[in-house]
């Protein structure tokens, strides 16, 4: 009788047919594009740091006792919200993956649904760890070698172990999304993020790149415009909501007699900003009322931005509206 080959522990979770044409099937989408999600803070540190910097991996993953380090980038778009936090950096899959080596990990199956890992790395783990050959189409990830095209089984998670840093030059937006409302991956803390409207966490992320710190390249966050350099569509919601909190209740009469032109003006305005990043609603507020109105908010608001990011002033007339 001959011996019964036993079956890669990725098959169970071998993506479906390739679509034919845009339909894409929940079982094998196209794969174009990866995110890491991260809290508040933890996303200011890495604009600050310039990069996703690579960390020990906490939970039971079989490596967790190898001290291999990783950062996590994952093509799944949360419906539920992101158990990781508020914002989303994204990468372009191909240009990440090229020619570096692939193994598999594991399956956790621990997770709703279950989340198999594949590691990327330009080092050798053969010893510790079974290759993957995504071109067999036989496991959750398929690179289809003819049209040049990835694709991933959407039924499950697909988790991708990056064995590098991932620096923002090479990532191409910023997103916000929901945070989950019942889980969160900071389980030995107090999540503040988690029952936080995304458009607050927005804003508190987009006052501190405007007020809180020079260290950040202002590339990710602006785009080309027929109207010239414009933020970038996060960038763009985050200041419409800083405007809306600050303008908040439209019936208050007492405002300053600060202009937007005045020496103080600059310094009041990031003053203010730095207080919503801090979640300090209140003393934001009391800072945007010293101006005369919130039009002048706005216009130092735009002055600031205008130095700061180069956008070009015509990008910014969504503030007036």
């Amino acid at each position: 009788m001959m011996e019964r080959k036993a079956l890669a522990p990725w098959n169970k979770y071998k993506i479906g047919a390739v679509p034919n044409g845009r339909w894409q099937n929940e079982d094998c989408q196209s794969l174009e594009k990866v995110y890491h999600v991260a809290h508040l803070r933890n996303a200011v540190r890495i604009v600050e740091d310039g990069k996703i910097k690579q960390g020990l991996i906490y939970d039971k993953s079989k490596l967790n006792t190898s001290r291999v380090l990783v950062v996590w980038l994952s093509p799944n778009r949360w419906y539920n919200g992101s158990r990781y936090g508020n914002i989303s950096f994204e990468f372009d899959f191909t240009e990440l993956v090229a020619g570096k080596k692939y193994y598999w990990v594991e399956v956790m199956k621990e997770y709703t649904p279950h989340a198999s890992r594949i590691l990327i790395t330009s080092e050798d783990f053969d010893s510790i760890l079974t290759p993957y050959d995504p071109t067999q189409g036989d496991g959750p990830w398929f690179y289809d070698t003819e049209s040049n095209s990835h694709y991933w089984n959407g039924k499950y998670c697909l988790e991708f172990m990056f064995s590098r840093d991932l620096p923002l030059d090479i990532s191409q937006d910023v997103s916000f999304i929901d945070h989950h409302r019942t889980y969160c991956n900071m389980k030995d803390h107090v999540c503040a993020d988690q029952s936080m409207p995304k458009e607050d966490v927005n804003a508190r992320f987009i006052a501190y790149l405007i007020a809180g710190t020079d260290a950040i390249d202002t590339r990710l966050f602006t785009r080309k415009s027929l109207r010239g350099s414009a933020p970038a569509e996060a960038f763009q919601s985050g200041m419409e909501h800083i405007v809306q909190l600050g303008a908040r209740p439209r019936k208050e009469k007492r405002w300053g007699e600060l202009l937007a032109v005045d020496d103080l003006a600059i310094v009041t305005a990031k003053a203010a900003l730095l207080f919503l990043y801090q979640d300090k609603k209140i003393e934001f507020k009391k800072m945007v009322r010293q101006f005369a109105n919130i039009d002048e908010f706005i216009g130092c608001l735009k002055a600031i931005v205008i130095e700061k990011f180069g956008v070009d002033k015509p990008t910014l007339r969504f503030l007036d509206d």
